[in-house]
């Protein structure tokens, strides 16, 4: 009979043979009366002996050799999802595989990233990063602004109030100098303080305004400047100091408000530091003045800092504006009421021989003053007389009577045996001869009667003639 063929998965490689032989484990035969085995192709795999066939790698193994008797497991950081490979994939960017035989990749975590290919963990972000997804290849760095200290975070913090970064990447964020502050979370910059602000302290969210009496003119103030002397900051937050206004004064520093000048005090002008006392001549009755007035006729200041006026006392006066003194009333004048802008002149009848009188006297009786102004009285002349007091003339001595001398209050009789006719006479005359006067005051002579004689020699009677004369 004829010699049967090998059956699939023997062979025969000889002549002669009585049996076939079974293909070794990695091959296999799948055709009747062959006489070699085939080996397994990589990726498939034969255990045992006497196959027909061999069997795909499971998907996590892999072979890469032809007439493999088994499969191998992926190595950690690779992997391979389909039957039959001859090769394992590494694990792409964005995920890992920590264990062997996988048929996939597991995604990395947020907070982790895989930026290189068969990686068996993924790498935790480093400080100043963050991931908040799965499978990325990179980590976020922390915009400017916000940070992170810690690795392996999901998201990155806002920097706080009072603190600032201006790059990408921070693992902190800066703390705000003196001078400045941020606002809101997540500050680039730390702004400087405004105008009329101050911060002395670091890591503020607001600078603190400045409090009254005091100012800051710059941004960026770390301390608010006390107002200078001359001025005052009634407001918190201000960027300046003001002037105290005329009228007012400030001699201290730090100042709320100015000081307003006392009754007799001014300041002109703005920004005093004192007040000036009003000089002589002028006052000032009101506080908070900026100018003082004159005094007016009549008044006077004779120091500085008066407030009020002082009327010219009586026997004084004064007719200018501004002055520091009043002038006594001169000689011939008077003045008896406080005030005045001006002297009285003595009547007529009236006199004043003194300075800074209050009152003129009255001429005696025997004077007089015929006009006003008069600083003395005149006497009666010679023949006049005057018996009354404050007279403005004299009168003439009447028929009968004589004045030979001045300042008479009454003129004098003539004697019995004179006589005058006429007003003003400064003598009486002798009566005549053939004739006398028995009388005083008498204004004519009597004739000497018939047998009586008078020879010329003012005789008061007519002598009778003698024995043997007749008249």
């Amino acid at each position: 009979s004829l010699c049967p063929p090998c059956a699939a998965g023997s062979i025969s490689n000889v002549t002669g043979a009585f049996t076939c032989t079974g293909c070794g484990a990695g091959q296999y035969q799948s055709l009747p009366g062959q006489s070699v085995c085939v080996d397994c192709e990589s990726g498939k795999y034969n255990s045992v002996a006497g196959r027909s066939g061999c069997q795909l790698c499971d998907p996590g193994r892999y072979t890469s050799v032809n007439g493999s008797n088994g499969c191998t497991d992926c190595a950690a950081g690779t992997y391979q999802n389909l039957p039959g490979a001859s090769v394992c994939l590494p694990c792409a960017t964005g995920s890992y595989n920590g264990a062997t035989r996988q048929s996939s990749c597991a995604l990395c975590s947020p907070g982790s990233f895989a930026n290189v290919t068969g990686l068996q963990q993924c790498y935790a972000c480093a400080a100043g990063s963050a991931q908040s997804s799965n499978g990325k290849s990179s980590c976020d760095l922390c915009a400017a602004g916000s940070y992170m200290s810690l690795p392996g975070q999901l998201a990155c913090v806002l920097c706080a109030r009072g603190f600032a970064v201006n790059v990408n990447g921070s693992i902190e964020c800066d703390q705000c100098g003196a001078g400045t502050y941020a606002a809101v979370p997540g500050s680039l910059t730390c702004d400087p303080c405004p105008l009329g602000t101050a911060s002395s302290g670091v890591g503020v969210a607001s600078c603190q305004a400045c409090d009254v009496g005091t100012s800051a003119n710059v941004t960026g103030s770390t301390v608010c400047t006390s107002c200078p002397s001359g001025s005052y900051q009634s407001q918190q937050g201000q960027s300046a100091c003001e002037l105290c206004a005329a009228g007012t004064y400030m001699t201290g520093t730090g100042a709320a408000l100015c000081t307003p000048c006392d009754a007799g005090t001014i300041s002109a002008v703005n920004g005093s530091t004192i007040c000036d006392p009003c000089v002589s001549g002028s006052v000032q009755s009101a506080s908070g003045a900026s100018a003082c007035y004159n005094c007016s006729a009549g008044t006077f200041a004779g120091i500085t800092g008066m407030k009020v006026c002082d009327a010219c006392p009586v026997g004084t006066y004064n007719n200018i504006t501004g002055a520091t003194v009043c002038s006594p009333c001169t000689p011939g004048t008077y003045q008896n009421t406080p005030g005045s802008v001006e002297c009285v002149e003595c009547a007529a009848g009236e006199y004043n021989p003194a300075t800074g009188s209050t009152g003129c006297l009255a001429c005696k009786a025997g004077t007089y003053a015929n006009s006003t102004g008069s600083q003395e009285c005149a006497n009666c002349v010679a023949g006049k007389y005057q018996s009354l007091p404050a007279s403005t003339s004299c009168v003439d001595c009447p028929v009968g009577t004589a004045s030979a001398s001045e300042g008479l209050v009454q003129c004098v009789a003539c004697a019995a045996g004179t006589y005058t006719g006429v007003n003003g006479t400064l003598a009486c005359l002798p009566c005549p001869a053939g004739s006398s006067q028995p009388q005083s005051g008498q204004s004519s002579c009597i004739a000497c009667a018939a047998g009586t004689y008078s020879d010329g020699s003012g005789l008061k009677q007519c002598i009778a003639c003698g024995t043997g004369k007749y008249s």
